[in-house]
């Protein structure tokens, strides 16, 4: 759902983007910083199944997620007060929240059990840093 390459490159043959291992995903990089903005492609937000079968509240607490996961650059420390305060939900209505979109795969825990993520989001957090850096060494170089 947060898969740019086929509307970047229209004109192209759609290419099969590199599998990602959560491991790897899961890298802290020590020139990460919070980007400015990120972008759910609405046409596979619609397409996913899992997404579309979540009840309303289950909908809006995943939308309502995702600025907080882009600004733990795609890592959320998996840590409820902070989720509870943000999405202004109680201990119980997270842990139940937390449980279905695990259980639906739009959240993963990390390896080590301390972040959560959602792979596409993580994934398009690493490339837009990725481009940003290249033009940063483009400019300077």
């Amino acid at each position: 759902m947060f898969d740019l390459e086929p509307y970047k490159h229209p004109g192209h043959k759609e290419r099969q983007a590199p599998v990602i291992s959560l491991e790897e995903l899961c890298i802290k990089r020590p020139e990460e910083r919070t980007l400015p903005y990120y972008s759910p492609v609405v046409e596979q937000l619609e397409a996913d199944q899992a997404y579309q079968e979540l009840s309303n509240q289950d909908q809006g607490n995943f939308m309502r997620l995702l600025p907080l996961l882009w600004r733990s650059n795609g890592l959320l420390p998996d840590f409820s007060k902070i989720i509870t305060s943000y999405l202004r939900l109680t201990e119980d209505e997270w842990a139940a929240a937390r449980s279905t979109l695990i259980n639906v795969n739009l959240l993963e825990v990390s390896p080590d059990r301390c972040y959560l993520l959602n792979r596409g989001l993580r994934q398009q957090y690493l490339n837009t840093l990725d481009d940003c850096n290249g033009r940063r060494r483009k400019k300077s170089g």
